[in-house]
């Protein structure tokens, strides 16, 4: 399952589906219209995707990687021989039809392809903005100097460190000491600002851990 923030990015992105796409499925609807009783293909979700398409809706990113998914079906999108003279008996050449046919799997593999690498993009500029904001050795060692930095509360009074940081910064910085993941850490990291920064490695400076004992109140 999605984590909710990467499920609300993608049900944000929606795609027009080509013409080529729409054709094909309204194709198979025509052929379920006028042969009910013959055209067998489908489940009730491949319908609902073959009218989506069909009425030319835009669709979600999910159901893009679904249609490129489809891909696996390939072999079916040429009629069997033996039904060539009643092609809406052919189930697999239908469903082929109903996801969009050659012009939607196409065009659906293409939009998955440059969509993810523009995720990929993204989390490269991420990562590549965090390395500048935060310039600490060893930080793709998964975030261990960072937490053995941010530890403090063990050795700072809580009283000692709002005098210097604030409230706020104080309630981020302890975010960070309890946290033992990566992203958890760099996404709090990153929500302090040059100047949190520079007065927060100045404050550390006088601490040591290696000197210093436990002062938490």
């Amino acid at each position: 399952m999605l984590p909710f923030k990467n499920f609300i990015k993608e049900e944000a992105l929606k795609f027009q589906p080509p013409a080529g796409a729409v054709a094909a499925a309204k194709k198979a609807i025509e052929w379920k219209e006028k042969y009910p009783n013959e055209v067998k293909a489908m489940t009730r979700t491949g319908w609902v995707r073959a009218r989506q398409l069909a009425n030319g809706d835009k669709i979600s990113y999910d159901i893009l990687k679904r249609m490129s998914a489809f891909n696996r079906h390939r072999k079916n999108s040429t009629i069997n021989p033996e039904k060539k003279d009643r092609p809406w008996r052919d189930n697999g050449y239908i469903a082929w039809l109903g996801w969009g046919g050659d012009a939607g799997v196409d065009w659906a593999m293409k939009m998955s392809k440059k969509t993810r690498e523009a995720e990929e993009s993204e989390k490269l500029k991420e990562k590549k903005a965090l390395n500048e904001k935060t310039e600490l050795a060893g930080w793709e060692d998964g975030g261990t100097y960072a937490n053995s930095k941010f530890k403090i509360l063990e050795f700072i009074g809580p009283d000692e460190l709002e005098s210097k940081l604030g409230t706020r910064k104080c309630l981020e910085i302890e975010k960070i000491s309890e946290s033992r993941t990566s992203d958890s850490v760099q996404k709090t990291f990153m929500s302090l600002n040059a100047n949190d920064i520079n007065e927060l490695r100045e404050f550390l400076e006088d601490y040591s851990t290696e000197k210093d004992t436990p002062n938490v109140k």
